[in-house]
């Protein structure tokens, strides 16, 4: 700042070079350059003349271009409007506190609290409320013990004030029968002592009660009630129960009455194990008859289960002849007709031949009977032979047995063997429809 010096004030010289006006920021309409004001003293109304300063901030850029102005007061250009002033005096501006002392101070008070806190601690000053508490809690249990052997002391105490009660009524009781046994003129006396000794003793039980009462503490108090409530509730539902008790009492006693009837009748019935053997016999009974079916209808030797089925069936009659064919075993239907076409040939040739008939009929006759020729209709001993064909084709072994027996004799003789055979089969099913009558009556 140039000094101030008496003299003519020199008007500075201006360059009027228009400036580039920099780039407006986004979003305003650039503003045209202003141009430069003279450089007049134009001090602010609110200093002095003694205390106005220069603009350093816009001295500055002006001094490269204006001239040394002549020794006098120097001037500047006034301050545009709104802007703040940088002239206000002195005293007025706070100088910034130093920050560095402050945190060093703050840190040493952080150690000082926390030496201090330490040393509390170690010397068992400083409050510890877990400890308070784990104190709380064993005190509690102490006085949950006491109270629970003040509680115990105390039953023993009522138990044996309620025996001497009981052993006091008792005496009584004695005592007011023997005085009433006694003589008369003795009755008063004695009663009287009896009665003065009576209440003294009730009179002692009842304090000692009452003290035992009044001993007791709060809690002890609360847990008695709660004992002597829990006795009414129990009292309150066996009041309950014996009327339904009561009610019950009939049905229980009509139940012992039908008991009693059900065990009259099994000892009538015959014993449980017969009946339990005759049960597993009827049980095992249809599975025999199977067997023995099957072994009859495949040709088989069936002495095994027809020794089953007499076990389980005592009632089936069974023969000589019957087990002599279970030992060897029966021709099945199918091998019967298979022997016999076998033997057809055999029987036609066996029958009888007619002596009336001519030289054409003998040989028309010889021919069907090498070629096995069999109607099925009339009565001729061809149409018979058909007719047993037909009947074990079906099935049906009765009928063919029939047919057989109505033969005559030559071709029945021719055919024994297949009459056996034929006969043997017949018996096994009859034996085996018998024991399933047998089974049937049994199971009724």
């Amino acid at each position: 700042m140039a000094e101030k010096k008496p003299g003519p004030v020199k008007s500075p010289i201006i360059d009027a070079k228009a400036r580039e006006s920099r780039a407006a920021p986004s979003g305003e309409a650039p503003r045209a350059a202003e141009p430069a004001q003279p450089d007049t003293p134009a001090p602010a109304a609110s200093e002095s003349p003694a205390t106005a300063k220069p603009d350093s901030a816009t001295a500055g850029p002006r001094a490269a271009t204006a001239k040394k102005p002549e020794p006098g007061p120097s001037a500047r250009p006034a301050p545009a409007a709104g802007a703040p002033s940088d002239t206000a005096p002195a005293s007025t501006k706070t100088a910034p506190l130093p920050l560095a002392p402050l945190a060093v101070a703050a840190g040493a008070g952080a150690l000082v609290g926390l030496a201090l806190a330490y040393g509390l601690a170690s010397f068992g000053l400083w409050p510890d409320g877990g400890r308070d508490a784990d104190a709380a809690l064993a005190a509690l249990d102490a006085r949950t013990g006491r109270i629970e052997t003040a509680l115990g002391v105390q039953d023993g105490v009522v138990a044996e004030a309620a025996g001497r009660i009981d052993a006091v009524e008792a005496a009584l009781t004695a005592r007011i029968t023997e005085l009433a046994d006694a003589a008369p003129g003795t009755e008063g006396l004695a009663a009287q002592a009896d009665l003065d000794a009576l209440g003294e003793e009730t009179a002692a039980l009842a304090a000692r009660i009452e003290a035992v009462a009044a001993g007791a503490s709060g809690e002890e108090a609360d847990l008695i009630a709660q004992m002597a409530q829990r006795l009414e509730t129990l009292a309150a539902r066996l009041d309950a129960l014996e009327p339904q008790v009561e009610d019950a009492l009939p049905a229980l006693a009509e139940a012992r009455s039908r008991i009693d009837d059900l065990d009259a009748r099994i000892v009538d019935q015959p014993a449980l194990d017969t009946v339990s053997a005759e049960r597993d016999r009827m049980a095992q009974l249809p599975g025999a008859l199977d067997r023995l079916a099957r072994a009859i209808a495949a040709g088989a030797p069936f002495a095994v289960p027809l020794a089953e089925l007499e076990t389980l069936s005592p009632g089936l009659a069974v023969d000589d002849e019957a087990r002599a064919i279970a030992a060897m075993g029966v021709a099945t239907p199918a091998a019967l007709l298979s022997g016999f076409r076998e033997a057809i040939p055999v029987l036609l040739a066996a029958r009888p031949q007619d002596p009336d008939a001519n030289w054409a009929k003998s040989l028309l006759d010889q021919a069907g009977a090498a070629l096995a020729l069999r109607p099925t209709e009339g009565d001729s001993p061809q149409a018979r032979v058909g007719q047993i064909e037909a009947a074990l084709e079906a099935g049906d072994l009765v009928a063919a047995e029939q047919g057989l027996a109505q033969l005559p004799a030559p071709m029945r003789a021719a055919a024994s063997g297949f009459a056996e055979a034929l006969s043997r089969t017949l018996a096994a099913e009859r034996l085996l429809a018998a024991a399933r009558q047998t089974g049937a009556e049994a199971a009724q």
